[in-house]
Protein backbone atom coordinates (compact mmCIF):
# COMPACT_ATOMS: atom_id res chain seq x y z
CA UNK A 1 0.00 0.00 0.00
CA UNK A 2 1.16 3.53 -0.75
CA UNK A 3 2.74 4.88 2.49
CA UNK A 4 0.50 7.45 4.22
CA UNK A 5 3.38 9.93 4.61
CA UNK A 6 3.78 9.97 0.82
CA UNK A 7 0.11 9.62 -0.08
CA UNK A 8 -1.19 12.66 1.81
CA UNK A 9 1.08 15.31 0.22
CA UNK A 10 0.38 13.78 -3.19
CA UNK A 11 -3.37 13.89 -2.56
CA UNK A 12 -3.25 17.50 -1.39
CA UNK A 13 -1.40 18.46 -4.54
CA UNK A 14 -3.66 16.39 -6.78
CA UNK A 15 -6.82 18.17 -5.67
CA UNK A 16 -5.23 21.58 -5.91
CA UNK A 17 -4.72 22.50 -2.27
CA UNK A 18 -0.95 22.67 -1.71
CA UNK A 19 -0.40 24.55 1.53
CA UNK A 20 1.32 27.53 -0.09
CA UNK A 21 -1.84 28.22 -2.14
CA UNK A 22 -4.19 28.33 0.85
CA UNK A 23 -3.59 32.07 1.27
CA UNK A 24 -6.37 34.18 -0.25
CA UNK A 25 -4.60 37.49 0.25
CA UNK A 26 -0.87 37.69 0.90
CA UNK A 27 -1.33 41.07 2.57
CA UNK A 28 -3.70 39.66 5.16
CA UNK A 29 -2.41 36.19 5.84
CA UNK A 30 0.56 35.48 8.11
CA UNK A 31 2.10 32.29 9.41
CA UNK A 32 1.06 31.77 13.01
CA UNK A 33 3.61 30.54 15.53
CA UNK A 34 2.74 28.55 18.60
CA UNK A 35 3.59 31.49 20.84
CA UNK A 36 1.32 33.77 18.81
CA UNK A 37 -1.79 32.33 20.45
CA UNK A 38 -1.90 32.54 24.23
CA UNK A 39 -2.35 29.26 26.10
CA UNK A 40 -4.40 31.20 28.63
CA UNK A 41 -7.09 32.39 26.20
CA UNK A 42 -10.70 32.03 27.37
CA UNK A 43 -11.73 28.70 25.86
CA UNK A 44 -15.30 28.46 24.61
CA UNK A 45 -17.38 26.00 26.67
CA UNK A 46 -14.39 25.38 28.92
CA UNK A 47 -12.55 22.95 26.64
CA UNK A 48 -9.04 22.07 27.76
CA UNK A 49 -6.46 22.21 24.99
CA UNK A 50 -3.82 19.50 24.76
CA UNK A 51 -0.16 20.31 24.96
CA UNK A 52 1.73 21.29 21.83
CA UNK A 53 2.83 18.09 20.13
CA UNK A 54 5.95 17.58 18.05
CA UNK A 55 6.39 15.75 14.77
CA UNK A 56 2.77 16.33 13.69
CA UNK A 57 2.13 15.90 9.94
CA UNK A 58 1.23 19.02 7.96
CA UNK A 59 -2.37 17.84 7.61
CA UNK A 60 -2.71 17.41 11.37
CA UNK A 61 -2.78 14.36 13.58
CA UNK A 62 -3.90 11.25 11.67
CA UNK A 63 -7.30 9.79 12.42
CA UNK A 64 -9.19 13.06 12.98
CA UNK A 65 -12.93 12.40 12.65
CA UNK A 66 -15.87 14.60 11.74
CA UNK A 67 -17.01 15.12 15.32
CA UNK A 68 -13.53 16.34 16.24
CA UNK A 69 -13.18 18.79 13.36
CA UNK A 70 -16.70 20.18 13.10
CA UNK A 71 -17.82 21.39 16.54
CA UNK A 72 -18.09 24.74 18.26
CA UNK A 73 -16.15 24.01 21.44
CA UNK A 74 -12.74 24.38 19.79
CA UNK A 75 -10.17 26.89 21.06
CA UNK A 76 -7.35 28.63 19.17
CA UNK A 77 -4.81 26.68 21.19
CA UNK A 78 -6.41 23.37 20.25
CA UNK A 79 -5.82 24.27 16.60
CA UNK A 80 -2.16 25.23 17.05
CA UNK A 81 -1.57 22.18 19.24
CA UNK A 82 -2.81 19.79 16.56
CA UNK A 83 -1.32 21.36 13.40
CA UNK A 84 2.34 22.33 13.07
CA UNK A 85 1.65 25.17 10.63
CA UNK A 86 -1.36 27.49 10.82
CA UNK A 87 -2.18 30.57 8.75
CA UNK A 88 -4.03 33.46 10.32
CA UNK A 89 -6.60 35.58 8.48
CA UNK A 90 -8.15 38.84 9.63
CA UNK A 91 -11.65 39.35 8.24
CA UNK A 92 -13.57 42.53 7.60
CA UNK A 93 -15.97 41.53 10.39
CA UNK A 94 -13.18 41.49 13.00
CA UNK A 95 -13.03 37.72 13.21
CA UNK A 96 -9.65 36.01 13.25
CA UNK A 97 -9.41 32.93 11.08
CA UNK A 98 -7.03 30.03 11.70
CA UNK A 99 -6.56 28.06 8.47
CA UNK A 100 -5.21 24.52 8.24
CA UNK A 101 -4.93 21.69 5.69
CA UNK A 102 -7.01 18.60 6.49
CA UNK A 103 -6.85 14.98 5.31
CA UNK A 104 -9.06 12.71 7.39
CA UNK A 105 -7.86 9.48 5.77
CA UNK A 106 -7.30 7.58 2.55
CA UNK A 107 -10.71 5.92 2.22
CA UNK A 108 -13.26 7.03 -0.37
CA UNK A 109 -15.35 9.07 2.09
CA UNK A 110 -12.34 10.88 3.56
CA UNK A 111 -12.14 14.66 3.38
CA UNK A 112 -9.17 16.48 1.92
CA UNK A 113 -8.99 20.26 1.73
CA UNK A 114 -8.70 23.46 3.72
CA UNK A 115 -10.46 24.10 7.02
CA UNK A 116 -10.78 27.54 8.63
CA UNK A 117 -11.92 28.31 12.17
CA UNK A 118 -13.09 31.88 12.81
CA UNK A 119 -12.89 33.24 16.38
CA UNK A 120 -14.21 36.46 17.90
CA UNK A 121 -12.31 38.75 20.27
CA UNK A 122 -13.18 36.45 23.18
CA UNK A 123 -11.73 33.38 21.43
CA UNK A 124 -15.19 31.94 20.88
CA UNK A 125 -15.58 29.91 17.71
CA UNK A 126 -18.14 31.69 15.54
CA UNK A 127 -17.72 30.11 12.11
CA UNK A 128 -16.28 26.95 10.56
CA UNK A 129 -15.51 26.86 6.84
CA UNK A 130 -14.30 23.90 4.76
CA UNK A 131 -13.35 23.83 1.09
CA UNK A 132 -12.19 20.54 -0.37
CA UNK A 133 -13.04 17.17 -1.86
CA UNK A 134 -14.34 13.72 -1.05
CA UNK A 135 -15.37 10.62 -2.96
CA UNK A 136 -18.47 9.91 -0.89
CA UNK A 137 -20.34 12.78 0.73
CA UNK A 138 -22.83 10.69 2.72
CA UNK A 139 -21.02 10.59 6.10
CA UNK A 140 -20.49 14.37 6.06
CA UNK A 141 -24.06 15.05 4.93
CA UNK A 142 -25.53 12.80 7.62
CA UNK A 143 -23.34 14.37 10.29
CA UNK A 144 -24.39 17.90 9.28
CA UNK A 145 -28.07 16.92 9.16
CA UNK A 146 -27.94 15.37 12.61
CA UNK A 147 -25.53 17.68 14.42
CA UNK A 148 -26.28 21.06 12.84
CA UNK A 149 -29.86 20.53 11.61
CA UNK A 150 -29.10 21.20 7.96
CA UNK A 151 -31.83 20.13 5.56
CA UNK A 152 -31.99 19.31 1.87
CA UNK A 153 -32.79 22.57 0.09
CA UNK A 154 -33.67 21.88 -3.57
CA UNK A 155 -34.78 25.48 -4.12
CA UNK A 156 -31.14 26.53 -3.73
CA UNK A 157 -29.96 23.98 -6.27
CA UNK A 158 -28.84 20.38 -6.54
CA UNK A 159 -26.59 19.12 -3.75
CA UNK A 160 -27.46 22.01 -1.42
CA UNK A 161 -28.19 21.64 2.29
CA UNK A 162 -28.98 24.54 4.60
CA UNK A 163 -29.85 25.48 8.15
CA UNK A 164 -32.22 28.42 8.05
CA UNK A 165 -33.07 31.09 10.59
CA UNK A 166 -36.03 33.35 9.93
CA UNK A 167 -36.23 31.87 6.46
CA UNK A 168 -32.63 32.74 5.53
CA UNK A 169 -29.71 30.28 5.32
CA UNK A 170 -27.31 30.58 8.26
CA UNK A 171 -25.24 27.47 7.52
CA UNK A 172 -24.72 25.88 4.12
CA UNK A 173 -23.30 22.71 2.58
CA UNK A 174 -22.84 22.34 -1.17
CA UNK A 175 -21.72 19.13 -2.86
CA UNK A 176 -21.12 18.89 -6.58
CA UNK A 177 -19.13 16.76 -8.96
CA UNK A 178 -15.55 17.88 -9.47
CA UNK A 179 -14.78 19.32 -12.93
CA UNK A 180 -11.93 16.82 -13.32
CA UNK A 181 -12.14 13.28 -11.94
CA UNK A 182 -8.92 11.29 -11.75
CA UNK A 183 -8.83 7.52 -11.40
CA UNK A 184 -5.79 7.91 -9.13
CA UNK A 185 -7.78 9.95 -6.57
CA UNK A 186 -11.27 8.42 -6.27
CA UNK A 187 -11.78 10.22 -2.94
CA UNK A 188 -11.58 13.58 -4.74
CA UNK A 189 -14.40 13.14 -7.24
CA UNK A 190 -16.73 15.54 -5.41
CA UNK A 191 -16.23 19.18 -4.48
CA UNK A 192 -17.38 20.15 -0.99
CA UNK A 193 -18.09 23.67 0.28
CA UNK A 194 -19.27 23.95 3.88
CA UNK A 195 -19.89 26.91 6.16
CA UNK A 196 -21.25 26.42 9.66
CA UNK A 197 -22.19 29.49 11.69
CA UNK A 198 -22.86 29.45 15.41
CA UNK A 199 -26.65 29.84 15.84
CA UNK A 200 -26.25 32.32 18.72
CA UNK A 201 -23.02 34.13 17.85
CA UNK A 202 -23.47 34.52 14.08
CA UNK A 203 -25.94 36.66 12.18
CA UNK A 204 -25.55 35.52 8.60
CA UNK A 205 -23.54 33.62 6.02
CA UNK A 206 -20.25 35.10 4.90
CA UNK A 207 -20.37 37.14 1.70
CA UNK A 208 -18.43 34.38 -0.07
CA UNK A 209 -21.13 31.83 0.65
CA UNK A 210 -24.01 34.23 0.06
CA UNK A 211 -22.67 34.66 -3.46
CA UNK A 212 -23.15 30.92 -4.03
CA UNK A 213 -26.91 31.17 -3.49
Amino acid sequence: MFPRRLFIPSLLAAVGVPYAMMREDQRQVQTATKSGISKHSSYYNGITSPGVATGIPLAGKPGMELHQLFRFNISPHWVTANWPRVSTIQTSTNLQGLRIPVVTGTQKDALVGVLTYYFDSQDRLVRISFQGHTGDERPLVQYCLKQFELRVTPKLGSGMYAYKRRGRPLSLLRVRRAPVIRASTPNASLEVSLELNHPRLSRELSSKFRNQL
